[in-house]
């Protein structure tokens, strides 16, 4: 079949081998601009009257209210982009990646979402049409209270693609 695809498309048997020529380069975007916010967390238990056989006894709930991102995205003046929120696979205070989920509502440009620790979400799609991209969030923390070893740290990562 390649001689074929090579001798009928001599483009396509090329195209096929090298896969990861094609592939989208992934940037990870500067957010050393948005304010340092270390956030004090106090999680409630989600569903405190939760029986011993429901799946919900060891939920709890952290809420963080305006959390400022800005992201330094000079670079990328004039250009349509996704960026993506993505979190740590490991998180300093979490045994595993089932314990700690994010959502976030923006309050501007940014679609809300829900991610697990090592997953990426869509938070925005557009145009850059400034050098700094700035965003407030609401943020909600939904943690297993059976993975969490006392204080927990992350910081969430950025990353932009070029919508070719």
């Amino acid at each position: 079949m390649k001689r074929w695809l090579a001798r009928w498309f001599p483009g396509a048997a090329l195209a096929l081998l090298s896969g990861a020529v094609w592939s989208q380069v992934v940037i990870r975007l500067d957010d050393s601009a948005s304010p340092r916010q270390r956030v004090a967390v106090t999680p409630q238990w989600a569903f405190p009257d939760a029986d011993e056989a429901s799946q919900q006894l060891n939920l709890l709930r952290a809420d963080i209210s305006a959390f400022e991102v800005r992201l330094n995205t000079r670079a990328h003046l004039n250009r349509d982009v996704e960026i993506y929120l993505r979190l740590p696979l490991t998180i300093a205070g979490v045994r595993g990646p089932d314990g700690l989920r994010l959502e976030w509502q923006g309050r501007g440009r940014f679609v809300n979402g829900t991610i697990r620790s090592g997953e990426r979400a869509l938070v925005y799609r557009g145009r850059i049409t400034e050098p700094v991209l700035a965003e407030i969030l609401d943020l909600r923390l939904w943690l297993d209270g059976r993975q969490i070893d006392g204080g927990f740290q992350f910081d969430p990562i950025f990353e932009l693609e070029l919508v070719r």
